[in-house]
């Protein structure tokens, strides 16, 4: 975000210098590329919207008290002068949107499809001066009427926008749109949320089962046991078949497959913890629960 703060300060900086130069007509160029930049960045394009949303039920709330009309435009038009949406969708409607048009279009554009929804400033004067300079220009180099009539469109609205009002507009969007991305910048990044750390848990042929967190929680399996003898054996695998089992505790397959949930159940009373010791997974084996535990080994 730091970067599109530099490429808005360079363009509004470059605004300025050609607003205040006597020849004002070129500063519609890099208000149109400081537009370019919000309009490519949907962060800054967030910031704009939520604005007008705002706007408009503030304005909706002036609405629903049924002031007198000349009040209730005074409290609006004071709105609209407070809001960064409103300065820049005047300048959107007015610079951007002509200017797109122009430089898309496989052809050239009538007067009405380019002007669009512009309010043409002092429009038969400029009208009268840009057809004596085509008219100059054509001695010189044949020009299509339809480009002639793009061309004069487009000066007009050049031309359009050195009324001062745009520079008041480019003012109060750059004065109210940077201190909000500077917030987004200076804002404390989000640490990553790690996740809970596994829960250790130690199986000891000594003790039993048992929490790191809770020594005196104690699964008391004997370690001479065939459930025992079937728990060391899945730690040392990551995937147990059912007839693996069967052989290492010399039972059969009924006995084991009730043994594990029994294990479990007897497992989760005992230590306190809320998941299984051992899993039965997808593939029809069975493996420890390593998923939730950190489990060690304890001779």
């Amino acid at each position: 975000m730091e970067s599109v703060v530099q490429q808005l300060e360079l363009k509004y900086n470059s605004f300025l210098k050609e607003r205040d130069h006597e020849d004002v007509i070129n500063s519609f160029q890099p208000a149109y590329e400081y537009l370019v930049i919000i309009e490519t960045q949907p962060k800054v394009k967030e910031i704009i919207e939520k604005d007008r949303l705002d706007m408009n039920v503030r304005i909706q709330e002036v609405m629903a008290q049924n002031l007198p009309p000349m009040d209730q435009e005074v409290i609006i038009n004071r709105i609209n002068k407070s809001s960064l949406s409103f300065s820049y969708y005047e300048v959107y409607r007015d610079v951007y949107v002509p200017m797109m048009k122009y430089k898309t279009s496989l052809k050239p554009l009538s007067h009405t499809d380019l002007v669009g929804a512009t309010k043409l400033h002092r429009e038969k004067v400029i009208g009268v001066i840009h057809a004596l300079a085509m008219s100059v220009y054509r001695v010189f180099k044949p020009l299509d009427a339809r480009e002639a009539d793009t061309a004069s469109a487009m000066a007009k609205i050049e031309y359009t926008f050195t009324q001062r009002k745009y520079r008041i507009f480019m003012e109060r969007i750059h004065a109210m749109l940077i201190p909000r991305l500077l917030e987004i910048c200076t804002n404390p990044k989000m640490t990553t949320v790690l996740e809970n750390p596994k829960a250790k848990i130690f199986i000891s042929e000594k003790k039993g089962i048992y929490s790191a967190s809770n020594d005196q929680a104690v699964y008391p399996i004997g370690n001479r046991t065939k459930r025992f003898k079937l728990i060391k054996y899945l730690l040392s695998k990551d995937d147990c078949r059912l007839s693996e089992l069967e052989d290492i505790t010399n039972q059969d397959d009924t006995v084991v497959m009730n043994a594990v949930p029994e294990i479990n159940r007897l497992f989760r009373e005992n230590t306190g913890l809320a998941h299984d010791l051992i899993l039965h997974n997808d593939t029809s084996g069975y493996s420890l629960n390593k998923q939730e535990f950190e489990i060690v080994l304890e001779q």
